[in-house]
């Protein structure tokens, strides 16, 4: 599936996701790169050129370069247009949104799937309002087309708009369901990179967040949503999410009243990344995933058994990704019962099977999925997840989401 490496000015590019390969392609004679297939769509992306040094086996950069970004089958190569070579992009630095206070103002937008009832939408919105928040809408109305919110263009358009807005200080997500990832290739974050804004949500919208992370570096906050959480807002995720994003953070534990279990002893820090399973291995393969050397996983997952989560973990092996991380943290994986007189792994055994020999921590009980009690989880600050021999585990924050 990854052609071989071509060369530029007698430097080695890095064929396309090389990040997930072990070892490095080796480095030998210059030859011409190779013939590209037939491209399905493109459009324009700027961002850095990565190329392998042959002297030293770095990465050598040479930033500002623009790009074309050609999707074939489901792999996104980036062609110089100067050069019609392939590159490598690369994550940015991180970067924080401002805390928000009483007299913020929130952005709405439905970017997956419409509210469920008629009456989760307004008692979200009024939860917002009791919090202090100024509200803004990003559509009068959210008429259900199919699953989705509105139609593509609709619903990009809205967190175009909002991302824009300089009236709007973070942006929070109606619901999860479906729709993002119809139109995660169409979106522009230049605005949240040059202004940048909080955004709220989880489940579909891990999609969402990684690719602001991968484009801006940006940290966001999976946390509750208008239509879900805030409909009581003295709910945990909404009293929790106010705690991180307050400006009055404190390094210290995710969750204060509650220890995780440890399942594989260890220590670990890094970038904390992660959210829903599904949507993470539905990312691999494309140009929205973040660069997971070194970082803390946080998965969560609803309605799939223990075999369909074999397979979604199974897909995170086979591209390396679970040779990368430096620690696991699990979450809640609810409505997951197999049917009777079915046989099944448990679990726990589809989890010992694939993160046992890892040699990393991993904890699990994380409150943290789908279900009505859990924390809020930032996506892109740094965490430390300690996890002792004696069953207890504990997944610590060391910087705020926001500044």
């Amino acid at each position: 599936m990854i052609g071989d490496a071509g060369t530029i000015d007698g430097m080695t590019k890095l064929p396309m996701f090389d990040r997930y390969r072990d070892p490095l392609p080796a480095v030998g004679v210059p030859q011409a790169g190779p013939v590209l297939p037939p491209l399905s769509r493109k459009r324009a992306i700027r961002t850095p050129n990565c190329l392998l040094d042959p002297q030293n086996g770095q990465q050598r950069f040479q930033p500002g370069q623009v790009f074309g970004g050609y999707i074939h089958r489901d792999q996104v190569s980036y062609i110089d247009q100067a050069t019609n070579q392939s590159v490598q992009p690369v994550s940015p630095d991180r970067t924080f949104a401002p805390s928000l206070g009483p007299a913020s103002t929130v952005g709405v937008i439905a970017p997956a799937s419409a509210p469920r009832n008629e009456r989760s939408l307004p008692e979200g919105l009024d939860g917002l309002r009791s919090a202090g928040f100024q509200v803004l809408m990003g559509r009068e109305s959210y008429e259900a087309v199919g699953y989705l919110a509105g139609t593509d263009q609709e619903r990009l358009d809205e967190l175009h708009r909002m991302m824009s807005d300089d009236r709007v200080d973070a942006i929070f997500c109606v619901r999860g369901g479906y729709g993002v990832l119809r139109i995660l290739d169409q979106i522009d974050f230049s605005a949240l990179a040059a202004a940048p804004k909080v955004l709220v949500g989880y489940s579909d919208i891990t999609a969402l967040q990684l690719s602001l992370f991968k484009q801006t570096g940006l940290a966001s906050i999976s946390g509750p949503m208008v239509a879900v959480e805030w409909p009581n807002p003295l709910s945990l995720s909404c009293r929790h999410f106010m705690d991180l994003t307050n400006g009055r953070f404190q390094p210290g534990p995710l969750d204060r009243d509650q220890t995780q279990t440890t399942l594989i002893p260890g220590r670990a820090e890094g970038v904390l990344l992660g959210g829903n399973l599904s949507l993470i291995s539905r990312l691999i393969g494309t140009r929205h995933l973040p660069d997971m050397q070194g970082a803390i996983l946080f998965l969560e997952e609803i309605g799939e058994t223990p075999y369909r989560v074999d397979g979604l973990l199974a897909q995170l092996q086979l591209c390396g990704l679970l040779d990368e991380i430096a620690g696991v943290v699990l979450g809640g994986f609810t409505e997951a019962d197999v049917a009777e007189n079915t046989s099944s792994l448990t679990m726990e055994q589809v989890f010992e099977d694939y993160f046992g020999d890892l040699g990393i921590p991993v904890a699990k009980d994380l409150r943290y999925g789908h279900f009505p009690e859990k924390v809020a989880v930032p996506i892109g600050v740094r965490a430390k997840l300690e996890a002792d021999s004696n069953g207890s585990a504990v997944l610590s924050i060391l910087e705020s989401p926001v500044r």
